[in-house]
């Protein structure tokens, strides 16, 4: 059944390749620098587990914590449930310093009694065009007080 306000992440190669170029361009930048030569070696596996780890959270979606769906209410301006991988359901808060634009949303939660926040990749190569469009909408417009209500603090 088809619910207007579920927003559903599938894998994507193209968010992949976009996440790998920061940790490409660092590893140019290191091996550019005068550092001893185990040191460069070392960083570089720091920086290709960080590549790893955020292609498989974010793009390729195969960690147990990735994920999933994305319930958003219109009418709760602010609050939404993020589904996981691992079919765990959790009641979020979505803070003020989300970043959204016309190609993708950054979107920033916090789940309801915890002390960190998380970050939720959305683009329209990850997710249908039409509920990206209506994510879009519904979080550029909701009122400016549970936006205000909602920055970190």
């Amino acid at each position: 059944m088809f619910n207007p306000n579920n927003l559903v992440l599938h894998p994507s190669h193209a968010v992949s390749g976009w996440l790998w170029l920061p940790h490409l361009a660092a590893l140019g930048l290191l091996w550019s620098c005068s550092a001893p030569l185990w040191l460069k070696g070392l960083a570089s596996l720091g920086i290709l587990a960080a590549g790893v780890y955020t292609d498989l959270l974010h793009a390729r979606l195969k960690l147990p914590y990735s994920p999933h769906s994305l319930w958003i209410d219109a009418r709760k301006p602010g609050i939404c449930q993020l589904r996981l991988r691992n079919q765990q359901v959790l009641e979020t808060r979505i803070l003020g310093n989300s970043i959204i634009t016309a190609r993708f949303v950054v979107l920033r939660v916090r789940p309801v009694g915890a002390r960190r926040s998380r970050v939720i990749l959305v683009c329209c190569w990850n997710s249908d065009p039409d509920a990206f469009r209506r994510l879009r909408v519904i979080l550029r417009f909701q009122p400016r007080s549970a936006d205000k209500a909602l920055a970190p603090e």
